[in-house]
């Protein structure tokens, strides 16, 4: 959800999102799947489930639960003010 002001991505997430694609281009949807299949945040469910940016921030990186709190706290700040905005 784009925050008033601030919804244009950054030169950062541009190189980070060009990165990922450089690297990933060239695999097709099957690639693709066994790829994100064998990542730690996978689950096999019967249907589709969001996977948790908890979950991926615990299984991806060395963050503290504190550290991940504080993230979790400023989304919602975001996400409020975004909100009045409206």
């Amino acid at each position: 959800m784009p925050v008033s002001g601030r919804d244009e991505l950054s030169r950062y997430e541009i190189d980070l999102l060009e990165r990922v694609h450089r690297e990933y281009e060239t695999l097709d949807d099957w690639g693709l799947q066994k790829l994100t299949h064998a990542l730690p945040e996978y689950k096999k469910t019967e249907r589709s489930i969001p996977i948790k940016p908890e979950t991926i921030l615990k299984t991806s990186r060395k963050i503290s639960d504190d550290d991940i709190e504080e993230i979790r706290n400023d989304t919602e700040e975001l996400r409020f003010f975004a909100e009045l905005g409206r």
